[in-house]
């Protein structure tokens, strides 16, 4: 029940960060946030994707490494 749980409301985070970058691409929180719901519902190199996005728009942007 508790993974089930994880993943509604990792499908619900990934659907407002979309919809947070719908209205500014350039929302870095947005980008991070999404990263994170991608990367909890195993999507690891979209994940990786929006973590670049974010670093592009804050260069001070410290993401983890999904290789360690």
């Amino acid at each position: 029940m508790f993974c089930y749980l994880m993943c509604i409301l990792s499908i619900e985070a990934l659907e407002d960060a979309d919809k947070s970058l719908s209205l500014s691409d350039k929302n870095m929180r947005a980008h991070m946030r999404r990263g994170i719901a991608l990367y909890e519902l195993g999507r690891l190199e979209e994940a990786m994707q929006s973590f670049n996005n974010a670093k592009k728009i804050d260069g001070n942007f410290q993401h983890f490494s999904l290789n360690s």
